[in-house]
Formats: C-alpha cells, structure tokens, sequence
C-alpha cells in the first residue's frame, strides 16, 4: 500500500485524518488555503504544500476534506489545482460533506481524467478519526474499494454503499439525522428548564433510561454545563441541513420537520451561534424562551 498521502484541508477533521496517518508511519502532504492550520501538522511531521498541485505531485493518494462544493471545486481546477498534477491511477478519497447533484458532477469531473474516484465521508467526530474508529461511508466502483479498503481501515470502519456517489447521498440523510435529533433535545431540556429543573437533570435521566445515546452521554452532559466548543459547527450542519433540504426538494421527498429545523439552525446562525458547537441551538432557544444559560465555550 501507497506510504505518501496528500490531505488537502486542514481544519479539525482533516488534521486529525493527518495525525491518525502520521502516527501509522505515513509520509503526509498537506495543505490548507489558511497557512497557520498546517504548522501544528508541520511540527508533527507533515509536509506542507504552497498548492494542491504540488501536494498532488507528491502523493500516490490524496484525501479532501472541505468546507462544501464550492471549495472542492476550487481546488480541484486551475493552473495549481488538484486535476493539474494527479495522474492517471492515481486516487481522490474524497471525505467532506456535499451535496448528490454536486458528488455527481465533481466525480465525473475527476473520472474523466483517469483518476480513481472514493466518497468517503466520515460517520463521526475527529476523535474517533484520531483513533481510527469512524465510521467511513464510501461510495466508489467495488474494484476500487477492494484496492483501498485496508487504506480506510488506518482510519476507521469503511462501509461500501455502491457505486460512485452513495457514501455522499447516505451522509445527507445521517446528518440529517442528527441535525433534527439535536433539536429534539435541544427542545426538551429548555422545558425542562422552564418547569423548575436544572439543566443536568433530563439529561441523566435519559441516560439512566434505554432512551440513552451517543447524543445524550457525550454532547447533551457538555450541553448541560454550559458547554458549546465546537466538533461540528452549527454553520457546518446549517449547511448540510440545506444539501438534504434540496435533496428532498429533487427527490420528491416530505420531510415537514426538515423545512423548521432549517429555519432554527438559520436563525442560530443570524444571531452569531454559528461558530459554537451546532448544539449552540440551546442557546437560540433559551433566549427566546427567557431562560439565563450562558455559553463555557
């Protein structure tokens, strides 16, 4: 297997994909349009790029993982971006958050040059990445993933959903999930509250329930101390919220409590919670309800 690897897009996901690879012997390329991202990744042994086409020169495989589309699509073309540099055999392991008009285009785009095409967006958070226990959801030809199914398992539990595209599609709808999930939560404890009890209480009642979840140990018990640091912004799950919404719009599919929940994470954003964990929409929510809870973020 390929040891030099390109991770184009440093921010908390793609750092920690660099350091679960440089800690497994990797030679690592990265870059980042913000220089000062890639210094942590340099003193740990990554080597920085000025463009993604000089990363693309230096890596047999090269790993995305960006803000939307339109990023993508920025460092994919032009004179230093991506497609300038990749050969043909050559792999794009494609790992954001995008929408499924736009997986099709960029991956066509991609294809058409010989080079090999994996949707790989991550199921979890950059811990888990950092400790290899992600869930991985690809989306590539069944050759392709058997090629580099032991290259995503340095980085998690791969999932192979079909053919091109389909780790991307499935993403939306998981997301989603979690978008509308959160807002469930968000919504009772700020009843909760309104009814006499602290913060803390529903949460580990939940979780001394079988109602329990991932959501409601890890991020609802930060969400009661007041915590909102972010591991996903609420600007970040504003936009995929938006990818699913059009989506549906395309599909056909009714999805009433999406249009609202679209509205509450638009509305967060307005009122400057979008840089906060997208949990942040407790915040909205006690503000309008008249409850003092105050951000440790």
């Amino acid at each position: 297997m390929q040891r030099e690897v390109g991770v184009l897009g440093t921010g908390r996901m793609g750092s920690a994909i660099a350091l679960n690879l440089l800690s497994k012997g990797y030679r690592v390329h990265v870059y980042n349009r913000t220089r000062a991202k890639l210094e942590p990744l340099v003193r740990a042994g990554a080597v920085a790029h000025d463009t993604p086409a000089s990363l693309a020169a230096s890596a047999d495989v090269v790993m995305t993982s960006l803000t939307d589309h339109v990023a993508l699509h920025a460092v994919l073309e032009g004179e230093k971006g991506l497609l300038s540099a990749l050969e043909e055999g050559h792999a794009l392991i494609e790992m954001s958050t995008i929408g499924a008009e736009e997986s099709a285009a960029l991956s066509s785009l991609v294809r058409t040059k010989g080079i090999t095409w994996i949707d790989s967006p991550v199921f979890g958070g950059p811990s888990l990445i950092r400790q290899g226990r992600a869930l991985l959801l690809v989306g590539a030809e069944k050759a392709d993933f058997d090629k580099y199914r032991a290259f995503l398992q340095e980085l998690g539990s791969p999932i192979y959903l079909g053919g091109v595209t389909s780790g991307h599609r499935l993403k939306l709808a998981l997301n989603l999930y979690l978008a509308l999930h959160t807002l469930a939560l968000c919504e009772a404890m700020a009843l909760s509250i309104k009814l006499g009890f602290p913060p803390d209480v529903i949460i580990e009642v939940i979780n001394a329930s079988h109602h329990k979840s991932g959501l409601t140990e890890n991020k609802g018990r930060r969400m009661a101390k007041g915590d909102f640091s972010p591991t996903f912004t609420l600007n970040h799950m504003l936009k995929d919220v938006n990818y699913a919404y059009r989506a549906a719009e395309r599909t056909g599919a009714v999805l009433p409590l999406t249009s609202l929940g679209k509205e509450l994470y638009r509305l967060a954003s307005l009122k400057e919670l979008g840089e906060l964990d997208y949990s942040a929409v407790l915040l909205l929510l006690s503000q309008l309800s008249g409850i003092e809870f105050r951000s440790n973020a």
